[in-house]
């Protein structure tokens, strides 16, 4: 193999430090590009590099593609070999066992979740999880839903969502155009308008309850109804138990017939009967912001599993304190309903009661009352701190914890005073992806879950960390390691859903590689790069400085997906030949309009940004249903919020920056109903630079993964950036 120089460690004249020594005229143009504090030695072609854990790295990876003469290969070896991490597997202080909860708890745990309860209990409650939750219930389909243009069904309502959210045998979605519905404010019946349902399948009893005048409903045992006496769940109504109906004012029209004037206020109906039966198929329930009911048929009735048998389980865990996003906090509240039961002041379990929570809606100060469980979400948290304070909370939970990765944040500051209140005993964070880009975002959140466990902030970069040029605080490759046992040993609780879910095959990545158009490539080559150098001089400011790069990184990947078009075309109707269903995705419009064009065939299904919340489920409907065997999605568009599980192959055009977006595409097949193995083809256009991103997505892992689950990856995104824009100069003036 040609080498292009050489690389020797030396004591450096200038700087009196040991450093490393490169000479080659091209690799000292790659080093001026990536490595911002080296400088120049005797001349032109040789290039000074501090020796740093960071510039080691970034000297080994330019080493891939411009093999050097290594005149001090013992120093080389020892200082790289701790890049290489031993797989093995860590083992805790004590072995998980699968613990049983409390009987304030009501339904039962699978064994992992048990796992979980005992890894809470044996942290003193004071842990992170990195686990999934579930959802809820409610009425059947043929309900009947007061809405201002008149009753609705509730299964005609949800034909017109479109799914944000699916977890197993439940859906969340939301409404294309708001619908307002009649709903009970304590007062008096008024309209809300509501955007949100919700849609579970279910085989299990259910209750139908019967008024005196033939009026009915089928709902889930646990549906509650608005009695004298409050509300109560329909396994609790009994025959002459009284519930709330609608009394509405009527008016002859001018054709005389009688006409509906208005749903007004509310009368109290006597049931006459109530039938326990049994029912397979969707229930649905509606998310009505501040009133959480809604009319159905005529009649008023009412609207996660391992941290609540915690709760249940735990001694004195109450007051909660839940903070999450503002989507989940109804199914928190239903989930509370669903798993828990009350405890009376005495000690004794009321089994058919459930601990009183509420749903804190507003920013504006005011007293909140004494409640078991206080529900808010992120965004309100530092508005209503002054009143949370006084709530004497034992417990405070934070869902989707990852929202507190940074500790300069509003939120972050509301949390760290709560957790710190004397009252609070117990802190929980849930989330499956706690680290999103930089492994010292995991700082943060261990200091509020068990603080002091990872030093002070400036301790914790010390040991584990080296700052990059933009200031940011990132995690060693060599500290990863240690860093992800100290969390497993003392905080926390990491299973992926191959740990979970036995029945959901891997995944299997492959980079395949075919041809390209060459000229065609190194021709928008050439013009992006002088585009960027005119952009870098005439920008006033760094803003504009990295705009211009961002650009170019951009246009590079576009042009790389296009040099391969015709190949990844042929290699797409392979596939198609031999498997029933295929997803293809892609990153730019215009690679997705031409897939599309060239595959018209096949009359592919298309997910792409910009289309209506019901053409762009109608299309995934199609897929889904086996009405078309092709997907074509952008990649930014179609990659979460979507179940593409009727696939097993899916098939990358094109690659993009971040390892989250494919991961995220890829699990649109890898999910829950998925029976088969998936088969991940990552599309290499020879003689791009196609295969160095590859390298980053396929070979190697995420820094999450690095830290979490023992895997290893060399860089960030933005330097391996830098490195790729500074290869597209290096091929250009190589050529000429």
């Amino acid at each position: 193999m040609k080498e292009f120089g050489t690389l020797e460690y030396v004591l450096d004249t200038y700087s009196k430090n040991w450093t490393w020594k490169l000479t080659g005229s091209r690799a000292v143009s790659m080093v001026a590009r990536v490595i911002p504090h080296a400088w120049y030695g005797e001349g032109p072609e040789e290039a000074i590099v501090p020796d740093t854990e960071p510039n080691v790295q970034k000297i080994k990876w330019i080493m891939e593609t411009y093999p050097l003469e290594i005149k001090s290969k013992n120093i080389w070896q020892r200082k790289t070999r701790h890049m290489v991490i031993p797989k093995r597997k860590w083992t805790r202080i004590e072995k998980l066992r699968k613990a049983n909860p409390g009987e304030q708890f009501r339904g039962t745990l699978l064994n992992f979740q048990r796992e979980g309860l005992d890894f809470l209990l044996k942290s003193s409650g004071n842990a992170l999880l990195a686990d999934e939750m579930g959802l809820g219930k409610c009425v059947t389909g043929n309900t009947m839903i007061e809405t201002s243009d008149g009753p609705t069904s509730i299964e005609k309502i949800w034909s017109q969502s479109s799914i944000i959210e699916s977890h197993g045998n439940e859906e969340w979605a939301e409404i294309s155009i708001p619908i307002t519905v009649k709903t009970w404010n304590g007062k008096k019946i008024i309209s809300k308008k509501i955007n949100r349902i919700f849609r579970q399948n279910i085989s299990e009893s259910i209750t139908e309850v019967i008024t005196p005048d033939g009026t009915s409903i089928e709902c889930t045992r646990k549906h509650r109804f608005l009695t004298p006496h409050g509300w109560k769940a329909s396994f609790e109504l009994n025959t002459s138990d009284k519930i709330a109906t609608v009394a509405k004012t009527w008016n002859h029209g001018r054709t005389g017939q009688i006409q509906q004037l208005a749903v007004e206020n509310i009368q109290w109906r006597t049931i006459e009967s109530t039938i326990t039966k049994e029912f397979t198929g969707y229930v649905y329930d509606l998310t009505v912001p501040g009133t959480h009911n809604y009319i159905a048929n005529g009649i008023i009735t009412h609207n996660t599993v391992q941290t609540l048998s915690y709760l249940a389980t735990e001694k004195q865990t109450f007051p909660v304190l839940i903070v999450a996003p503002l989507v989940t906090l109804s199914n928190w509240q239903r989930e509370i309903q669903k798993f828990l039961k009350r405890r009376s002041k005495n000690g004794r379990i009321v089994e058919k009661e459930y601990p009183s929570s509420v749903l804190i809606r507003t920013g504006k100060s005011h007293d909140i009352g004494k409640y078991d469980i206080y529900i808010i979400n992120y965004d309100l948290l530092y508005k209503r701190l002054d009143d949370l304070s006084k709530l004497n909370v034992k417990t405070l939970v934070c869902d989707e914890v990852q929202h507190l990765r940074s500790k300069s944040t509003k939120k972050y500051s509301a949390v760290k005073k709560l957790s710190a209140l004397e009252s609070v005993k117990y802190r929980i964070g849930l989330s499956g992806t706690p680290i999103y880009n930089r492994g010292s975002e995991i700082w943060p959140i261990v200091d509020i879950l068990r603080p002091g466990l990872l030093g002070s902030f400036e301790e914790f970069c010390e040991y584990f960390c080296y700052v990059n040029e933009k200031g940011k605080a990132i995690v060693l490759e060599n500290k990863r390691a240690s860093l992800g046992e100290e969390l497993r040993k003392h905080v926390m609780l990491r299973r992926k859903k191959s740990d979970v879910l036995k029945e959901l095959k891997e995944k299997v990545r492959y980079k395949e590689f075919i041809d390209s158009d060459i000229n065609y490539y190194h021709a928008e080559l050439d013009k992006i790069w002088k585009r960027l150098e005119e952009e870098q001089k005439t920008a006033t400011s760094a803003f504009d400085k990295f705009s211009s790069y961002k650009r170019a990184i951009q246009s590079e990947r576009q042009a790389a997906g296009a040099a391969k078009l015709p190949h990844v075309i042929e290699f797409v109707k392979n596939i198609m030949e031999i498997e029933e269903s295929v997803v293809v995705f892609c990153h730019h419009k215009a690679i997705h309009a031409f897939l599309h064009k060239s595959l018209h065939e096949y009359q592919p299904s298309f997910i792409i940004g910009g289309q209506s919340d019901k053409e762009r489920q109608d299309n995934i409907d199609r897929f889904q249903n086996g009405q078309t065997k092709l997907m074509i999605a952008g990649l930014r568009a179609g990659n979460v919020g979507i179940n593409l599980s009727r696939a097993r192959y899916v098939i990358f055009a094109e690659l993009d920056w971040s390892p989250a977006i494919h991961r995220q595409a890829e699990d649109r097949l890898h999910r829950i109903g998925q029976k088969n193995t998936v088969f991940a083809y990552y599309l290499i256009g020879n003689g791009t630079l196609d295969d160095h991103v590859a390298n980053v997505l396929v070979d190697k892992s995420y820094e999450i993964d690095a830290i979490m689950d023992e895997k290893e990856e060399a860089f960030e995104n933005k330097d391996k950036a830098e490195l790729i824009l500074a290869q597209i100069h290096d091929r250009l003036t190589a050529k000429h």
